[in-house]
């Protein structure tokens, strides 16, 4: 992997997080290109993850650590 990018696996699961190239986050059994992502540490002390393979896709969690459906957020920034 190159500097920056990294693959996300659950403790208890031992799934990989993955990224379709519709922006939903998934589980699978297999890593795969879908599955790497690249990490930003910002100033404000936040970590951001966007997809290597489909650029301008973002993965967001909540502070519990649950994949957040970006439409959603989306959403909530507009109003």
């Amino acid at each position: 992997m190159k500097h920056g990018v990294v693959g996300i696996r659950g403790v208890k699961s031992g799934l990989y997080l993955c990224m379709s190239s519709g922006g939903l986050a998934y589980a699978a059994e297999q890593f795969d290109d879908d599955c790497l992502f690249k990490e930003n540490l910002l100033e404000n002390h936040y970590t951001t993850y966007s997809s290597v393979s489909y650029p301008g896709n973002y993965l967001a969690l909540s502070h519990r650590g649950q994949a957040v459906d970006q439409k959603l957020d989306q959403r909530r920034e507009n109003n």
